[in-house]
């Protein structure tokens, strides 16, 4: 166990991707590191797990956790949250991989009035369309114009986990926890962090760098996708109408008829639709 007195805490949930994680743990190990890192190993198979033995030892505060059964990436991370000390929390994929000096560039920001340090991740791919895209262009737009409505954007829009610093405080103050499933389970958690966050600061630069990788989850739809998002965006909706100012619901033009026509394109299902509308009243 680590001193209380470190910066950073870098939380990895994992399952069976030794070859990703080797790859993303090299990234961190560079020269100017000093946090902490925990890996919560999400039930791999038993030959990967004695891998993770392995690892243990070979790289200095790296902590491995073990859980007993598959609990998916959001509880894999409350427990991270739970172990960590450091000051700042970062999430990371074992997909993806940290650019080079990225330290150099988190250390400048260690000592930041903010709650939250959201940065411009790097991701390559040739798909145009790519959800993840999203993140660089909120980043992009904020810093070409800091107005309300793209600070605003920033904080309810940028749900990954990834590529953000985090104060461990805000984190443990409200009680902020990832939900249970294996798909969505992050949307809230970031769009708790961001309105909850009394300053937020954000950076043109990069030091995420997420992976085109095939077979990752983010790529997998789950059988019940469709409940999933329902009870995403019925969650999403109720907690930004508990919390958001007048002007604010303006500038993001937040309403139940925008939130259900999200739903029915998605679903395409007048009953799931209707759930989600009685839900919102509940």
């Amino acid at each position: 166990m680590m001193g209380k007195n470190i910066n950073f805490s870098i939380i990895i949930p994992h399952y069976n991707n030794v070859v990703g994680l080797k790859r993303l743990l090299n990234s961190i190990y560079t020269p100017g590191y000093t946090g902490e890192v925990i890996v919560v190993d999400d039930r791999s198979n038993d030959e990967v797990r004695r891998v993770l033995h392995d690892l243990a030892t070979a790289f200095p505060q790296l902590t491995i956790y073990f859980n007993v059964q598959n609990l998916g990436p959001g509880i894999s991370r409350n427990i991270g949250i739970e172990k960590a000390c450091g000051k700042w929390i970062i999430f990371a994929d074992a997909d993806d991989v940290f650019t080079e000096k990225s330290f150099e560039l988190l250390s400048k920001y260690k000592n930041s009035k903010s709650q939250v340090v959201y940065f411009r991740p790097k991701f390559l791919s040739n798909n145009a369309t790519d959800y993840r895209f999203k993140y660089q262009r909120l980043v992009d737009f904020y810093n070409q114009n800091p107005d309300k409505k793209n600070e605003l954007l920033i904080r309810t829009q940028y749900g990954a986990p990834w590529s953000k610093m985090i104060k461990r405080k805000l984190i443990t103050d409200f009680k902020i926890s990832f939900d249970t499933g294996m798909m969505f389970e992050d949307s809230l958690f970031g769009l708790k962090v961001g309105l909850l966050a009394k300053k937020i600061s954000v950076s043109k630069q990069e030091f995420y760098h997420i992976l085109d990788t095939e077979g990752s989850l983010s790529k997998k739809r789950d059988p019940n996708y469709s409940q999933n998002f329902v009870n995403m965006k019925v969650n999403r909706f109720n907690f930004q109408k508990s919390i958001l100012m007048k002007d604010e619901k303006k500038y993001l033009k937040f309403s139940r008829f925008s939130m259900l026509k999200s739903v029915f394109a998605t679903t395409r299902s007048i009953k799931l639709t209707i759930e989600a509308l009685r839900k919102t009243y509940s």
